[in-house]
């Protein structure tokens, strides 16, 4: 049949979500007053995340993790990260952002507390 040398692959962004491994890592850090605004921060995040996607099917956020008064964001691009940070900073008047790039690894390390 002339599909027999046919191979699936995984994609990568798939892949790096299945080996939980990632580029982008954003801690967001939020004081008690202003857990009430955590459905609009949750907002900003997925919509950047589906601007980013549509833009680059490889460029998206992997997966959420969201304790209370703590959300990490990982996602398969570093700069995505960035772009969510930075976003969230003008949206959210009074936070403060930190960006850390490792020297070891693509890893951007992305800090905000709110």
């Amino acid at each position: 049949s002339r599909f027999k040398n046919l191979k699936f692959k995984v994609c990568p962004a798939c892949r790096m979500k299945k080996d939980r491994t990632f580029e982008g890592e954003l801690v967001i850090t939020l004081q008690k007053e202003k857990l009430g605004e955590k459905k609009e921060i949750m907002n900003v995040i997925k919509n950047s995340g589906e601007q980013a996607r549509s833009h680059d099917p490889m460029d998206r956020i992997l997966w959420i993790e969201d304790k209370s008064d703590e959300i990490r964001v990982l996602t398969s691009e570093n700069q995505l990260v960035v772009r969510i940070g930075k976003k969230l900073k003008s949206s959210f008047k009074g936070g403060t952002l930190e960006i850390k790039h490792s020297h070891d690894e693509d890893v951007i390390r992305v800090y905000w507390k709110y």
